[in-house]
């Protein structure tokens, strides 16, 4: 679980001591730097995957040469020596894609995309790499939606089209399992499984928005669900998800609650009134609010977003800090 904690009010208030506050502080700087270095990873990564598929002259070799970067990533994540594991997290993204590529070079049907949602969540998980998971929640979106004769490149215009009540169903489900099974995990597969479940939570989202606009005319669960349906249960969704992440102090989901529902008022005016003049006045303010309220809400203090007792805050975090002072002896 991570919170946000003002390291330097804390200390002002006396919650922690100045070697806690330190010691807190050397574990964000660590954190940062993890992140940087993720970042710089999958772009390398990235760049690779491109240069080779550029100049590769067979491309029937694009999956054998990435089944060999897994092999080779492998064996370096099992490797005694260490400084190998550095290699894993390079080595094993670069495979997957290779793989992915190729995969989708030769079909871009429902069954490719699910069996890539099962190459990236397996490679995700082996090389602790949160880009390959979100990868794998896509691509289980692109085998949800998509057609039979839908090309990699129209995908994204028309994801959720067809079958928004499936995508929401399914993803809304798959974020409430992944956020379940993440409570029992250590902290870095956690982390993993939390990614999964944010993007499954933006993937619904979108279904919801493609149903808002269309409907869901039930060619594929068999259930009609007209455009006005559809934007009332996407309504109550939010209010009730919303409530949850207020009580349960789940900022990330009280963000994007936010947001989407920022998105779903605005497109509602627009669909139903038009984009006069007016309405887009009405909007741009709307947007404004919105953004005004989910930056208060990434900087107010966690026990304000749980909307419970003003108790100490560093007891949010998990094992971030010693959760208490020792209570003073007598005399």
């Amino acid at each position: 679980m991570k919170v946000t904690l003002d390291l330097d009010a804390l200390l002002a208030e006396g919650h922690i001591t100045a070697e806690e506050h330190a010691r807190l502080l050397q574990h964000a700087r660590q954190s940062a730097g993890n992140l940087a270095l993720g970042i710089l990873t999958g772009l390398g990564a990235l760049a690779v995957v491109t240069a080779i598929l550029a100049l590769l002259p067979v491309p029937g070799l694009v999956v054998p040469l990435g089944i060999a970067c897994l092999w080779f990533g492998g064996e370096m994540r099992r490797s005694a020596d260490e400084r190998r594991h550095v290699l894993a997290p390079v080595v094993l993204p670069v495979g997957v894609l290779l793989v992915g590529n190729g995969v989708l070079d030769q079909s871009q049907s429902n069954e490719a995309f699910f069996i890539l949602a099962i190459v990236y969540a397996a490679a995700g998980f082996v090389a602790r790499s949160a880009p390959l998971v979100v990868l794998a929640v896509l691509a289980l979106a692109a085998a949800a939606a998509i057609g039979e004769d839908t090309s990699l490149f129209s995908l994204l215009p028309r994801l959720g089209i067809d079958a928004p009540l499936l995508v929401v169903t399914l993803f809304s489900g798959l974020a409430v399992i992944c956020d379940h099974v993440s409570k029992r995990l250590e902290p870095e597969p956690e982390r993993l499984t939390l990614a999964a479940a944010r993007t499954a939570v933006v993937v619904a989202h979108f279904g919801f928005l493609i149903g808002s606009l269309w409907g869901d005319h039930g060619r594929t669960l068999g259930i009609a669900v007209t455009a006005a349906e559809f934007a009332v249960l996407w309504a109550f969704a939010l209010l009730v998800t919303g409530i949850w992440a207020w009580r349960r102090d789940r900022r990330w989901v009280l963000i994007s609650v936010a947001l989407f529902a920022s998105i779903h008022a605005s497109t509602q005016i627009l669909a139903h009134f038009g984009p006069s003049p007016e309405i887009l006045l009405l909007i741009g303010p709307l947007g404004l609010l919105t953004l005004v309220a989910a930056l208060w809400l990434h900087t107010l203090p966690a026990s304000r977003v749980a909307g419970g007792k003003a108790a100490d805050p560093i007891r949010v975090g998990a094992g971030a800090a010693r959760a208490a002072r020792p209570p003073r002896r007598p005399g």
